[in-house]
């Protein structure tokens, strides 16, 4: 009699780590970094999943109705958004007692280019209006939404200032200094830390 010796081949698992855990609506948070690169002699902005990165700027200005977008790099499985995510960092204005805002939204942008936004409000982050550096820390509110391969996430940050003041975020996951953000010599950092609620597969 001949023994069957072969041994069923099993699907391959994707291993996702994520930073905290909602066990009780089964969605992980994934943490991801702003980060600036150069390519072709020309700046990227870059949206960053993990702390290991060198940027090339440790800061960014930002004048008023100045808009950046960071993209991430294409997904290579499909995920599921929603709930309640978070952003933190650090900004500094120029000059004392002038109002500004940050707004931040977050789109999924397909193969063709096209956004459809993920998130179901605006994050206004307004801090205090001292013309030294301060952290803020925002809730981001997610609708349900599928990312599926190929798609890439956008943030996109816009400015609004009055008085010609610039202002600067970080730019730097490993937190290095900036022109202005200098975690070295001032109480900042130039790690502005994005944490997405993504459904955990099982």
């Amino acid at each position: 009699m001949v023994l069957q010796t072969k041994i069923p081949k099993q699907p391959s698992q994707a291993i996702v780590s994520y930073d905290y855990v909602d066990l009780t609506q089964g969605f992980g948070f994934e943490d991801f970094f702003l980060l600036i690169g150069e390519e072709n002699n020309s700046r990227v902005y870059l949206l960053v999943g993990n702390q290991n990165h060198y940027s090339v700027q440790g800061d960014m200005s930002m004048s008023n109705e100045d808009e950046k977008n960071f993209d991430s790099a294409e997904f290579n499985q499909s995920r599921t958004i929603k709930g309640v995510g978070h952003i933190s960092g650090s900004v500094e204005a120029e000059s004392n007692a002038i109002p500004y805002t940050l707004t931040i939204k977050i789109y999924k942008v397909d193969s063709d280019g096209n956004e459809t936004e993920v998130t179901s409000s605006d994050t206004v982050i307004q801090p205090q209006t001292e013309a030294a550096p301060e952290y803020y820390s925002a809730r981001i509110n997610f609708k349900e939404s599928t990312i599926k391969v190929g798609d890439k996430l956008r943030v996109e940050i816009v400015a609004a200032v009055s008085g010609g003041v610039v202002l600067q975020i970080g730019t730097s996951p490993k937190n290095q200094d900036g022109d202005d953000l200098a975690p070295s010599g001032k109480d900042c950092t130039t790690i502005t830390r994005i944490s997405i609620p993504f459904r955990i597969l099982t």
